[in-house]
């Protein structure tokens, strides 16, 4: 089976839905908090993702989420309907989406300084739970956002977000590995529980 990723800023600019949706990262999204202990679950669009390695760390935040394909449909239409799309938009986000129907990884970081929090130093790897490669990326570059906050023993950290578009569907439950090429720790990695298993 072959799988494909595109440039992602490039898909998120074809995709105004996506931006939205990252932004707001919903109430279960909790993927964008520090401190996410090696062992510990937590829900990303509607999903358990479980870190299994990884340091943890004030100074820095790498967490990831993942977004099926019938995930990114009901938030299509929910919008669509709030928003009172023409019938012309929510085709064409649908059409868009047919060529993705193995989802989307969400990469959340955040790192102390401008440079360390450019996405470009990092890859997004997706294997099954045999280790066997599904698929590679490696982000292009793009600057994090300012950091915001009180600073002191709450870290400011500079935030940044990218990920890989999977074309076709994938198993169930999946590793993904983070590499962050300016670290000398090893990979971090995740497991992700997804119900129920796609045919």
């Amino acid at each position: 089976m072959k799988y494909s990723v595109l440039v992602f800023a490039f898909l998120i600019g074809l995709s105004p839905v996506y931006a939205q949706k990252d932004k707001g990262m919903g109430s279960d999204n909790m993927y964008n908090k520090k401190k996410w202990k090696v062992g510990k679950t937590r829900m990303a669009y509607g999903l358990e993702v479980v870190k299994l390695e990884g340091e943890v760390s004030v100074y820095s935040m790498t967490n990831i989420g993942f977004e099926s394909y019938e995930y990114r449909l009901e938030t299509i239409n929910k919008t669509a309907k709030k928003e009172m799309w023409t019938e012309a938009k929510l085709e064409k986000e649908l059409k868009f989406y047919e060529h993705y129907k193995g989802g989307l990884i969400h990469l959340r970081i955040g790192r102390s300084s401008i440079g360390a929090g450019n996405t470009e130093y990092f890859t997004i790897i997706v294997k099954d739970l045999d280790e066997n490669e599904i698929s590679r990326r490696t982000l292009g570059s793009d600057i994090p956002s300012v950091p915001t906050g009180a600073g002191g023993a709450d870290v400011r950290l500079w935030r940044n977000y990218g990920g890989e578009y999977l074309e076709e569907k994938i198993p169930a439950n999946f590793y993904v590995y983070v590499v962050d090429a300016l670290s000398d720790a090893p990979p971090y990695k995740f497991l992700v529980k997804q119900y129920p298993d796609p045919e």
